[in-house]
């Protein structure tokens, strides 16, 4: 089977009181960037991992962290590993 890596986008919304501790733990996460204001209670997390179920997963294990309300997939991109090794041509595309 080949490997994949999978980038997602999620939005992470916590209670306003355990806002800093949850913003905290996400930027420990391994291979994952926190993004937002620190005066509103949610964040985008990107996050890159191997595969579908390591997503669900991932997504999961948050939303059980306590002060998380709530945890929503917004944006979700896989390839192969092989062609993410490929260099991209140099070209504009429009439509």
């Amino acid at each position: 089977m080949n490997s994949e890596t999978h980038i997602a986008g999620l939005v992470v919304h916590a209670r306003p009181e355990n806002w800093k501790d949850v913003l905290h733990k996400a930027k420990q996460l391994p291979k994952a960037e926190c993004h937002g204001k620190e005066e509103e209670a949610k964040f985008v997390l990107v996050v890159e991992v191997n595969s579908e179920s390591a997503l669900t997963s991932y997504m999961d294990d948050i939303n059980n962290w306590e002060g998380v309300l709530s945890v929503c997939l917004c944006y979700h991109h896989y390839e192969a590993d092989e062609l993410l090794n490929e260099e991209m041509p140099n070209e504009i595309y429009t439509s």
